[in-house]
């Protein structure tokens, strides 16, 4: 908005207050929108792999102006380097102190909050410079009040973000300061006048003014007060009169000296002898010079500044001069012996300001007040009127300040789109001006510059070059001038103009000065990172996911930046010794050492701090020449480097001074030491002599003489205080945190309120003015670093990191300050503490507010979040560890809060290490819970039902029981139907597995962490050429997060394929010639027709006649399929054809392999070669060319699985076997070169080859493994086990190989195949093991699947077993009890009853009768049953059914507490209850024929029926009768032959589809006689056919009708009428509930399950695919007339409504439990149970739903049902 120059105050929005007694404080701000700050880090940035727009560099014109100069600074270029982005509202309060005391108490306690918690939202930090108080006597004793208030102000403007000055004026213009420093013309001038005119006092200023002919231009300096009165900083008791005497003496001269440089001032620009400027500088008070820096004369000052007039009305008549003291403090007055006289020159001065200041910024900028005089001044507790006006100035300080934080944040809101970029944007900000500061007075090492350029311009020389010195030496400084002078180098242009034009890329990192330079891992995500932005390229996040991952592909993503680039790269990492010894980063493996020919690394580093010296010079034995060290300060150099540091300084010192200092330097020519004494000599005057002056002769000693004279300076225990808590600071310190931590500090805060009580009453803090003086005098050795969205301080060389640990913070004093700082993070409200002031006569303020920043326990928060957990670390001995938990670790915001922030795998790492460090149980717990539920940490509910499920607790973990309380609470207070776990009925057992899941058998392969596996499979033979199709359920699991999808797949004809780049599962089914797309987010299967993707003599046969093959590239961009012999390749995500041949020579594909790295664009194919059936081939087909360019046949066959492509696509690697012997052939990709082949004495079973370096391992015969070195053609490791080797794995990345043998032994080793741990236990026949993210996988050849955590399933830690080197053995114990409730409600079958009870039986033959509402044992007897199903008849009769073991029921009577019947027949199959609970239906096998028997339940008695005449064999049967009970429906389990004839049924003239499904449909009339006593049951068949219809489940609908499930079909069963079909909804002609009405022919798998409401208005249907639909009972179609918006990731195998229809639960195979709203079928609420339900049923009542896990987990889970209130 335009400037409203010369308005005045009659422009102004008036307040008049005293005159309108209804004038009221307007209402209060409504809620803000919270605006999104464009720039830092985003969330979604955050995610590894992260999908971002890929950004060309010729794009540039497109890009905004703000990423255009970030993209020109990512180049190198340094000449433009935007402003480090603002976190922080930090404002200078400028007025009079006086007169403005009850503004600032107001806004202090009640403006401040709030704006303190509107900038909390925004994530942005809050605070006020208010510098009316704290300025001490030795301020004011060296005359710096006056340079210290504008330097803060010139930091305000700097960093703040919105308003960074705010005006207060009144009626006083305010103190005017003698000028400390007074050019030497200028003093001539006034001394001159002061003579003409008579003044008084001029012996006095020439007394107290010193010239100084070391200042440039030279000045008179205004002498400290102490160097003439010595005791006026005297605060000893015993020397108080003679202080007070100096006191007065020093302000009769300061007023005699004013009056005469204003007046001598003033007539000397009377008589032109001085500008009108010049003399109104010696005029001016402090507030002017404060608003004119802050605003009048600022940038942007209609963002930044605000201006509050205030005008007392009445305050200059006579009588309230006279009669009211107060009125001195409101006007400037002169005083006399008579009565005082307001200040005409003063209040002309204040006028004027008044004016310009109302003009200089926009009008809504401007606020005015009209305030009545009262006694006393201004006094809201006793004026109503003034009341009024501080309650008006208060609500209009607070909006005007919210309305410019959110003007100027939506103005930077746009500087970049941080999630286009994989470069933190504030990080290359900082490291780019960090390099311009070190530039700035840079001198000399123009020898080592030279060599640097020299290195640079040689293309011959492929190594690194270290720069290395001493500390202090000057290494970053070189570093920083070597950068800068690439352009005069290399050539114009620079970086060029962000579009890849520049002549260079230059890169710089000073390691150590920001949190993501501070670690290797970060530094080098940084450097890739940083290319994959200049070049537009994409990081596919399995290359970056690990250290080990990141520092392998570091080198193959420089080297296509390289070949991309075609010019230039210059990488600089200054400081390697600044590292963290994270990922062993001091040895230097993870630096590149081999580099391209245009691409320059130069590091530098200490000589001998962490050896990396020596491990560079390892590294590197045959490149001394790439070794500089720094040479030591020449003596020219260092003149030089004097005399221009002091001429930046406006500085000098004579020759005399001089040689003095140099004398000194030539003892350590330090450039470190130089600046100490450099630092020293700015403060000599020309007058002193060098006798008078020592120099320290090292630079400790320089640094400790420093921290003295600040001690003797600014008091001991600040100093200390302050200096400690910097240095113990995580990166340091933000100047606000600094503040609050010493406010919290007693000690401190004792001395600081040594001489004046505390301002605000209530209040104790430290001043502000007592950090910015210590913090101007140590500004040269202090960095600004970027830390977790804020701006810390930190010392930037390492001596001074020493020597303040030892002086200030000790072991001891050390943990102390961490503790602080701890309770600072800690507190979300700030603290509030007693503190007794005992220089003040013992003033004790009870409470006492310190005036902390409030720091809530939010992610956005992750300064607090990272250094609760750091200094908790630190002061172990120090803190209450269980205030620690309460707050951390057994605090539920804590947990999600750091969680996504810093991610699981941090929160895991941190409170593991905090267990080793205290042992401490209750965090042990849930560090145990973190590692088994990292996925559910994601969400807050799934998180708070996790751990009431999980965590067990008792009377001895307080504070888990209050974590679990407080998941509770959240569970309890979300408006929405969720179950909340009775108890922790999922609580871990000991060495049980985390995650159990069933009917997985067979495994393909590991990928990254996710292991892909299948129901079966069978293998084709070597030599078929008939399609081997295949119908299984495929599924990966995600060994991360410990998440499991499934999928139902038919008519496989090709091994499946993953991306995990793309989340995709790729195969081929000869259902329809498809390629079928699986998307892991939704569960969308997509189908590419493979004649889309074929073309011309290439397309393929309808069903393609051989197996067929699918492969990725490693960047997952492309893929290729072979159909026979015919290839193509296309475009993932387009499904564009790249290309395509016909692969000669070949009878069957076995393996094939597409490869882009190296710049390759090449299909690797292998398989049987033509005319043998003991020979294989191997073809490499270059795409780009349409070239074959080598053929390769083998003395082997290569099998599927046994080719595979190394890492990068550098080898291509194949075996087979010829007899006894073991083959193995080998090739270079690129150029396609063949190597000897290798042979081995025995078989090779299986090979792994590395995911981070050119080698494979190789199972050879049954008991060896021996890992090769693709690169050197040769065995470097070989292991021999004793026994048979069932099952191996490999963690490269880890150092990991898991082995399992034959006597279910699991052995886990290091990659140099030492033995670290193993484990004995009964696992089942293992057929397959993994070991990844801290888990072991174990597959059995029973189908199932079982996760452990790697702790938990050796008993130990093995994060460290790599150096430990020893062996330890843990016993399976799988048996042994769960904890708490969970043990004894180990049930294998339950049900719940009317009465609120609920009825166990299980293994230990107990059953028991529970009470469900205080969850104890009301009854316990003995029955000899371990049912699988449980029912309640009448009369309290429960009837127990072991359809497993003994095929037997029994009869129980609750009353009795005994068995009422165990004579009922054997060899049970089914049984059901009739609707009156007096008689059950029970199906017996009776030798090989089956029959019918009634149960009757009251007479407790058994009666046969009839028999069956089945014709055909059955292996397992389920009944349900129709609702008319007329007849009994078994859904009959065939066997296979059965099965297999049905099948030849269905090709029979081809007209019938396949159904896969093992069940066949029979009725039987229970109202029937039968003949003979035999019974002929009725039977589904196929429509208008005899084909038997098969099926999954039937369920009974209306009157004598079922529902049968086959394939996607529900088909309606007439039993009387025997019509069986499909049937149509009359009002949407729609099939009834047929999914691909919904989802697509594309949609999967059989319907699995059907659920109806009590209430008969719906009926839900859940698929094989995972979805539940629920449809209306009488329409059969989906509620909302559409597909569920969520889905299972696995089969639905269980679904039940509550008993008011208004909650369906469901569950599935892969161990989720849903929650569904009937009314909108949409899911309310999720959770993860890690192992598949095999029942589920709400009670009663509807407030509980009760699910049993059966099998080796086998226990009963009971919640509490929360419905959404309406």
């Amino acid at each position: 908005m335009s400037q409203q120059k010369g308005v005045g105050l009659q422009g102004l929005r008036v307040s008049s207050f005293g005159q309108d007694k209804n004038n009221k404080p307007p209402p209060s701000r409504g809620e803000r929108t919270k605006q999104a700050k464009g720039y830092g880090y985003s969330k979604d940035a955050k995610a590894k792999g992260a999908v971002r727009p890929q950004k060309k560099p010729g794009n540039a014109p497109a890009l905004k102006e703000g990423e255009q100069r970030f993209q020109l600074v990512l180049e190198g270029h340094l000449s433009d380097i935007p402003p480090t982005p603002r976190s922080m509202v930090r404002i200078f309060l400028s007025s009079t102190f006086s007169d403005m005391r009850a503004e600032r108490n107001t806004l202090a306690t009640r403006a401040y909050p709030k704006l303190r918690d509107f900038c909390a939202q925004m994530g942005l930090s809050f605070q006020v410079v208010d510098l009316r108080w704290g300025v001490t006597a030795e301020a004011t004793n060296n005359h710096l009040t006056t340079k210290i208030c504008l330097l803060e102000l010139e930091n305000c403007k700097k960093i703040s973000l919105g308003p960074s000055c705010i005006a207060l004026i009144g009626n006083r213009y305010g103190y005017r300061p003698l000028p400390h420093q007074v050019p030497v013309e200028e003093f001539e001038i006034l001394e001159g006048e002061a003579q003409a005119l008579g003044l008084q006092g001029l012996d006095v200023l020439r007394d107290w003014y010193k010239k100084d002919d070391n200042s440039i231009p030279p000045a008179y300096f205004l002498s400290p007060v102490n160097s003439k009165l010595p005791h006026f900083m005297d605060n000893s008791p015993e020397n108080d009169k003679k202080r007070q005497e100096d006191v007065e003496a020093w302000d009769a001269a300061e007023r005699q000296m004013v009056t005469l440089v204003h007046t001598a001032a003033l007539s000397a620009a009377e008589k032109k002898k001085m500008t009108e400027e010049r003399a109104l500088f010696y005029v001016t008070s402090v507030t002017e010079h404060e608003v004119r820096n802050g605003i009048i004369n600022a940038e942007d000052r209609d963002l930044h500044g605000l201006v509050f007039l205030r005008d007392m009305k009445g305050l200059g008549e006579k009588d309230s001069l006279t009669g009211d003291p107060a009125a001195a403090r409101y006007k400037d007055m002169i005083t006399s012996d008579e009565e005082p006289v307001i200040n005409k020159d003063a209040e002309k001065y204040l006028n004027s300001l008044r004016k310009e200041l109302a003009s200089s910024v926009k009008s809504e900028n401007v606020k005015s007040y009209s305030v009545n005089w009262a006694y006393g001044g201004v006094n809201p507790d006793s004026y109503e009127s003034h009341n009024e006006y501080i309650s008006k100035f208060c609500d209009d300080f607070i909006s005007s300040v919210q309305d410019l934080i959110e003007e100027d944040q939506l103005a930077k809101a746009s500087v970049i789109n941080q999630r286009s970029f994989y470069s933190l944007y504030s990080e290359v900000l900082h490291h780019a001006h960090f390099c311009q500061t070190k530039c700035r007075s840079f001198c000399g090492q123009d020898g080592t510059l030279d060599k640097i350029r020299d290195y640079i311009l040689d293309p011959s020389n492929r190594k690194p070059l270290v720069v290395y010195a001493e500390s202090g030496a000057g290494k970053t400084s070189v570093m920083a001038k070597a950068m800068s002078k690439l352009q005069e180098w290399l050539g114009e242009g620079g970086g060029g103009k962000g579009d890849g034009s520049g002549s260079y890329v230059g890169i710089i990192r000073f390691l150590g000065t920001s949190p993501h330079s501070s670690d290797a891992y970060k530094v080098l995500f940084g450097l890739v990172g940083q290319l994959a932005d200049i070049t537009g390229t994409i990081l596919q996040p399995q290359s970056y996911k690990t250290m080990k991952a990141l520092a392998s592909s570091a080198s193959r993503y420089i080297r296509s930046a390289c070949i991309y680039l075609k010019r230039p790269v210059i990488v600089f990492l200054d400081s390697l010794d600044q590292l963290q010894d994270q990922f062993d980063a001091h040895s230097c493996w993870w630096l590149p050492l081999v580099l391209p020919a245009n691409f320059k690394l130069v590091v530098s580093t200490l000589p001998k701090e962490h050896n990396i010296l020596k491990n560079l010079q390892d590294l590197m034995p045959e490149d001394a020449a790439n070794f500089i060290k720094l040479p030591l300060l020449p003596d020219a150099t260092s003149r030089e480097i004097v005399e221009k540091y002091l001429t930046h300084k406006q500085r000098s010192v004579t020759d005399t001074q001089l040689r003095f200092m140099l004398d000194a330097l030539k003892k350590s020519p330090n450039p470190l030491y130089l600046k100490l004494l450099m630092d020293e000599a700015v403060t000599w005057p020309s007058y002193v002599d060098v006798k008078d002056l020592t120099l320290p002769a090292t630079v400790r000693e320089a640094i400790s003489a420093l921290f003295q004279g600040l001690e003797t300076k600014f008091g001991l225990e600040f100093v200390r205080g302050s200096l400690g808590l910097l240095t113990v600071g995580l990166n340091g310190l933000s100047e606000l945190e600094l503040e609050d931590a010493l406010s919290c500090m007693d000690n401190v805060m004792v001395e600081t309120y040594r001489f004046h009580d505390p301002p605000i009453p209530g209040i104790v803090r430290v001043p502000q003015v007592m950090w910015a003086r210590l913090r101007y005098d140590l500004r040269e050795y202090l960095v600004e670093r970027p830390s977790q969205g804020q701006t810390t301080l930190f010392w930037y060389h390492r001596q001074f990191i020493q020597v303040a640990s030892e002086r200030y913070a000790s072991k001891d004093r050390a943990a102390k300050l961490h503790a602080t700082l701890f309770e600072m993070y800690a507190a979300e409200n700030g603290i509030r503490r007693s503190i007794t002031l005992t220089h003040r006569r013992n003033l004790h303020i009870k409470d006492a507010d310190r005036n902390t920043t409030p720091q809530p326990m939010e992610v956005d928060n992750s300064r607090k979040l990272e250094c609760l957990t750091y200094h908790i670390k630190h002061s172990l001995k120090t803190v209450d560890q269980n205030i620690v938990k309460k707050i951390t670790y057994c605090n539920l915001k804590f947990l999600r809060a750091k969680a996504a922030s810093a991610g699981v795998d941090k929160l895991i790492q941190e409170s593991s290490e905090y267990v080793e460090a205290t042992g401490d149980e209750e965090v042990r717990a849930v560090n145990k819970f973190l590692t088994a539920h990292k996925k559910a940490m994601n969400d807050s509910l799934t998180s708070a039902f996790s751990m009431v499920a999980s965590i067990p607790v008792s009377l001895s973990s307080p504070n888990l029981e209050a974590l679990v309380s407080a998941a509770k609470e959240c569970l309890h207070s979300t408006n929405q139907s969720l179950l909340i776990p009775s108890f922790a009925c999922l609580a871990p057992r000991t060495g049980e597995p985390v995650e159990v899941f069933d009917g997985l058998s067979f495994v393909f392969g590991k990928k990254s962490d996710v292991v892909l596996l299948s129901s079966k499979w069978e293998p084709d033979s070597q030599d078929g050429d008939m399609p081997h199709e295949q119908n299984v359920t495929l599924a990966y699991v995600d060994m991360a997060a410990l998440d499991i999808n499934k999928y139902i797949c038919e008519q496989v004809i090709s091994a499946p394929c993953i991306i995990v780049e793309n989340k995709g599962l790729f195969y081929i089914t000869s259902e329809d010639a498809s390629l079928v797309t699986i998307d892991w987010i939704t569960g969308k299967v997509t189908k590419t027709a493979l004649s889309t993707l074929f073309s011309g003599s290439f397309r393929p046969a309808r069903v393609p006649k051989s197996f067929c093959n699918i492969s990725a590239t490693s960047d997952a961009k492309k893929m290729v399929v072979s159909v026979g012999s015919d290839i193509c390749v296309f475009e993932t995500a387009s499904k564009k054809t790249i290309g395509q041949f016909e692969a000669p020579g070949v009878t069957k594909i076995t393996n094939l392999h597409i490869c882009t790295g190296q710049g390759l664009n090449t299909i690797i194919v292998s398989g049987v070669a033509s005319g043998g059936d003991s020979k294989g081939i191997i073809l490499f087909w270059d795409a780009a060319k349409d070239t074959i360019t080598n053929t390769i046949e083998t003395s082997f066959i290569i099998s599927r699985g046994a080719s595979q492509v190394t890492q990068d696509d550098v080898f291509h690697i194949a075996f087979g076997n010829s007899g006894s012997e073991g083959l193995i052939e080998i090739e270079r990709v690129k150029g396609a070169e063949r190597f000897d082949q290798l042979k081995v004495d025995q078989p090779i079973a299986r090979m792994v080859t590395s995911e981070s370096s050119q080698e494979a391992m190789f199972l050879i015969g049954d008991s060896q493994l021996r890992v090769l070195d693709l690169e050197k053609q040769a065995w470097v490791r070989t292991l021999d086990i004793q026994g048979k080797i069932a099952a191996f794995d490999v963690d490269w990345e880890d150092d990991k190989v898991l082995v399992a043998d034959a006597e279910n032994m699991v052995v886990l080793y290091n990659l140099k195949f030492a033995k670290l741990v193993q484990r004995n236990g009964d696992f089942g026949d293992v057929a397959h093991v993994s070991t990844s993210e801290n888990h072991v996988m174990v597959v059995t050849m029973e189908n199932k699947v079982k996760i452990w955590d790697e702790k938990a399933f050796f008993g130990t830690d093995s994060s460290n077993l790599g150096a430990v080197q020893k062996v330890e053995e843990s016993k399976g114990s799988g048996n042994e009890a769960a904890l708490n409730m969970s043990e004894v409600l180990d049930a294998t079958s339950f049900i719940v009853t009317n009465q609120n009870e609920m009825i166990t039986l299980g293994r230990s033959n107990f059953c028991r009768i529970w009470s469900l509402d205080t969850m104890t044992v009301l009854k316990e007897f003995i029955v000899d049953i371990v049912p699988t199903e449980m029912v309640m008849a009448i009369n309290r009769t429960v009837l127990a059914f072991d359809a497993l073991v003994e095929k037997k029921i029994i009869a129980v009577s609750v009353e009795s507490c005994k068995t009422v019947c165990d004579t009922l027949p054997g060899n049970v199959l089914c049984f059901t209850l009739m609707k009156d609970k007096s008689k059950a239906v029970i199906m017996v096998m009776e030798t090989a024929t089956p029959a019918i028997h009634m149960y009757d339940v009251k007479a407790n008695s058994s009666v046969r029926k009839f028999t069956i005449n089945l014709p055909f064999k059955c292996v397992s049967a389920r009944v349900c009768l129709t609702p008319s009970e007329r007849y009994a429906v078994f859904t009959i389990e065939v066997t296979q032959e059965e099965q297999e004839a049905i099948a030849q049924m269905w090709t029979k003239g081809g007209k019938f589809p396949e159904q896969r499904h093992p069940c066949r449909f029979s009725a039987i009339d229970l109202t029937a006689a039968g003949t003979k006593g035999m019974i002929n049951p009725s039977h589904v068949f196929f429509r208008l056919s005899k084909v038997p219809q098969l099926g999954v489940a039937a369920a009974p609908y209306k009157g004598n009708t079922v529902m049968i499930s086959s394939r996607r079909w529900v088909m309606f069963w007439d039993i009387p009428t025997g019509n069986c079909d499909q049937t149509i909804d009359k009002a949407s002609r729609k099939t009834k509930m047929y999914r691909p009405n919904w989802l697509g022919q594309e949609c999967q798998g059989v319907n699995m399950v059907f659920a109806s409401s009590p209430d008969k208005h719906y009926i839900a249907v859940g698929s094989e695919d995972g979805y539940v639909f629920v449809n209306g009972w009488e329409s059969g179609m989906p509620v909302g007339m559409k597909a569920p918006s969520a889905r299972h990731a696995s089969p639905v195998n269980q679904a039940c409504f509550n008993p008011k229809s208004s909650i369906l639960a469901s569950g599935c195979t892969g161990g989720y439990l849903k929650l569904w709203d009937p009314k909108t079928g949409n899911c309310v609420f999720s959770a993860s149970l890690g192992v598949e339900v095999s029942k589920m049923t709400f009670t009663p009542d509807g407030r509980k739903l009760a699910a049993l896990i059966s099998g080796e987990r086998g226990r009963l889970l009971l919640f509490d049902v929360k419905e959404k209130s309406s």
